[in-house]
């Protein structure tokens, strides 16, 4: 999503933005799960185990910077079908 400005969107398009939305929210689902076993498989690590720690932490970052992405994503859905439904409101 790269611009929200104020714009009028189509029911079609707005359809097949919550079409997006949910794509997003059900992967996410299954990268905080993959987050977990990923965290899972090196539980409890000693703090002294430094390349255990990092090596754990090398798998997960990729991880969790798209769940950041996609945080921000559905974020910006839920700004642009607001601001739709408030129009709609009017």
């Amino acid at each position: 999503m790269s611009d929200t400005t104020e714009m009028q969107y189509s029911d079609e398009y707005i359809m097949r933005l919550i079409g997006n939305r949910d794509g997003y929210a059900r992967s996410l689902i299954e990268i905080k799960k993959e987050i977990a076993r990923v965290r899972d498989t090196y539980s409890p690590i000693p703090a002294h185990h430094v390349r255990k720690l990092a090596d754990r932490d090398k798998r997960a970052a990729p991880l969790e910077k798209l769940r950041d992405k996609l945080v921000g994503e559905i974020a910006e859905l839920n700004a642009i079908f607001e601001k739709h439904n408030a129009r709609k409101a009017k």
